[in-house]
């Protein structure tokens, strides 16, 4: 995969041709997802919440929300993420 991508004020992923743009949490997760082999819930909710008194009380939800949304913008560009057990890994 060939993408960069920006988390400026308005994250976005790009492959030099296209440019999607992402919510600053999608931008995280696809971030960290560049930088490790698999990302499980538990290491990506202090990505998206870091102050745990921030955090909803359905965490696993919303992380799974976010990667959602991740996966459906990532495939305009040919990017996919593929589910494992307790996590995610680029495919």
């Amino acid at each position: 995969m060939r993408a960069r991508v920006s988390l400026g004020r308005k994250p976005y992923v790009t492959d030099g041709f296209r440019k999607v743009s992402l919510w600053p949490s999608e931008a995280t997760l696809l971030w960290a997802l560049m930088a490790r082999p698999r990302l499980t819930v538990d290491e990506a909710i202090p990505l998206i919440w870091p102050a745990p008194d921030r955090e909803p009380d359905w965490p696993e939800a919303g992380v799974r929300v976010r990667m959602c949304r991740l996966r459906k913008n990532l495939a305009e560009m040919g990017i996919s993420i593929k589910t494992h057990q307790r996590g995610w890994a680029l495919a």
